[in-house]
């Protein structure tokens, strides 16, 4: 890393994620850029979450909360952090060994951009057997990866914006990334696949599907916000 590199935290949160943690992480020191630090939340693990984040030394940073939820992990995480620009990496995605590399020259070809998101390939967890294969649903195609694990962002844009939300388990980002286009934060979209997100049969996603409910909640939350912005603008 030279003097001119800019800083970059990848904030992980982890609950209960000893299975496929080690990949994540290690997926994160393996970038082309060198991060400065990776800052994984425990949210209240009862398994080898700490265990294996312990294993790691610098760069890796270990810090334990009880359990609060995915946003308040994020965030707790990113108050922690002391780089330019944050990252957040899923417990059992994977980042393309390129990710920061093409998201930094990106903000140095546009130095006034915000954020910078990349396009997230799907795959399914190979030690799935079929029976349990034949239960998820896996897209083939690469998709616009506006996730948290797939966005670069400027320290200062995301202290912005502000906290992501606390008061839900599904939608917090959905509810961040409405908040920041309100603002008016630029933002890119890479054309590559620089996001591997895995698939299996415990993905927060997949156990959560039934909160149906909250998820219309934090939408209803998002068109509320743009209804008063166009009143305003009237």
């Amino acid at each position: 890393m030279t003097a001119d590199t800019p800083t970059v935290s990848v904030v992980i949160p982890a609950f209960n994620a000893e299975k496929y943690l080690g990949e994540a992480i290690d997926s994160v020191l393996r970038q082309t850029v060198p991060v400065t630090e990776v800052v994984v939340v425990d949210d209240g693990s009862t398994d080898r979450t700490a265990d294996i984040v312990r294993a790691y030394s610098d760069p890796v940073r270990y810090c334990h909360q009880t359990n609060h939820g995915v946003g308040h992990a994020c965030n707790r995480g990113a108050s922690l952090a002391r780089g330019e620009f944050l990252g957040f990496q899923a417990a059992d995605d994977l980042w393309v060994a390129e990710k920061l590399e093409r998201q930094l020259d990106a903000f140095r070809r546009e130095p006034d951009l915000d954020m910078v998101f990349t396009e997230v390939q799907q795959f399914v967890s190979p030690e799935l057997s079929d029976a349990q294969r034949a239960k998820v649903h896996c897209p083939e195609q690469p998709m616009r990866g506006y996730l948290a694990a797939a966005m670069l962002v400027r320290r200062v844009a995301f202290e912005r914006v502000g906290p992501l939300a606390t008061h839900v388990q599904v939608g917090d980002f959905i509810d961040w990334y409405d908040r920041a286009r309100s603002l008016g934060l630029k933002e890119a979209m890479l054309p590559e696949v620089l996001l591997k997100r895995r698939i299996h049969t415990t993905n927060l996603s997949i156990r959560q599907r039934n909160n149906g409910a909250e998820f219309a909640r934090v939408l209803k939350g998002v068109l509320d916000r743009k209804r008063r912005a166009a009143r305003e603008a009237t």
